[in-house]
Parts: structure tokens; C-alpha cells; sequence
């Protein structure tokens, strides 16, 4: 949330008071989530038209807690039903990234994890192998291995 009130911000002329207010009441400390979206709706209402991306959702960590407060900050800014804001979200099929955002799409998603996709992902690496200069140089059965383990293990990423 800091993150997009920082991209947000860096391309008006002046900080809203809001935030100046909030950076004076929270110098040393990090302010709770609730008061960070506020200011986000804030800078978002005064805004023209808004397009957020953010790919690779599933790469956020999960292991303290990181993703699920990113999640519950998407559904937040997704349930402020601002007009002027778009938002596309990439990501690999993760249960709790279904789970929590299914109710708030309002396009139904599409994967691109095909063997069409892995076909593109096998040329890139076979032209890799073939063409790097330390690799090319490498026996032809361990770049076989190599193109044969990167292309299986991808998943069409």
C-alpha cells in the first residue's frame, strides 16, 4: 500500500494534507493497514483514471502473513467501486489467492499455462542452450538434459 501511495503521489504536484498529516502522526512507526488504505482512497477519489498491475501475485511470501495482507488489501481497494480504477492481477493458480479473490473479479480469469506456451517456452531455451557461448560448448546429450528438465519443469511459466 505504501508502494502505490508512493507512485501515486510522485506524479501530482503537492502531497494531499492527508498524507502530510499522516506521515507526522506515524514518523517512527508504521501505521495500522485500515488507516493506509484510507489515505489510499483518498488519493484515489482525487485521481483521473487509475490502472494498477501487479503480476506474479503468487511470488508474494506467504510465510508471515505478507500475502494474505496483500489480499485482504486488494479486496478493500476493489470494494472502494471507484470508476476510474482498473485493476489486473497475474498469477500463477494459487488456492488462496482463488479462495480469496473469486468474488470480487469481474472478468472470469484465463490461464495461459498450455502446451502452447510450453512450446515457446522449449524454443527459447533450445535457442539458450544452442547459442550461449559457455553452453554451446557443453556436450549435445547434457543440453538435451538441460532444455528436456527447464521446459518440463516450468509449467508453462
Amino acid at each position: 500500500m505504501r508502494s502505490l501511495l508512493h507512485q501515486l503521489t510522485s506524479r501530482q504536484s503537492s502531497i494531499p494534507d492527508t498524507l502530510l498529516d499522516l506521515y507526522k502522526q506515524h514518523k517512527n512507526t508504521a501505521p495500522p493497514v485500515n488507516v493506509w488504505l484510507a489515505a489510499l482512497r483518498l488519493v484515489l477519489d482525487r485521481s483521473g483514471e487509475i490502472f494498477i498491475i501487479i503480476d506474479a501475485l503468487d511470488e508474494c511470501p506467504v510465510r508471515m502473513g505478507e500475502r494474505e495482507e496483500l489480499l485482504k488489501g486488494l479486496v478493500a481497494v476493489k470494494d472502494f467501486n471507484l470508476p476510474n480504477l482498473h485493476l489486473l492481477v497475474t498469477s500463477r493458480r494459487e488456492v488462496d489467492i482463488s479462495k480469496t479473490l473469486s468474488h470480487i473479479l469481474t472478468e472470469p480469469p484465463f490461464g495461459i499455462q498450455n502446451s502452447e506456451v510450453d512450446q515457446d517456452i522449449q524454443i527459447h531455451v533450445r535457442s539458450e542452450v544452442t547459442n550461449n557461448p559457455k553452453l554451446s560448448k557443453w556436450p549435445h546429450s547434457i543440453r538435451e538434459e538441460i532444455e528436456k528438465e527447464l521446459v518440463h519443469g516450468c509449467h508453462g511459466m
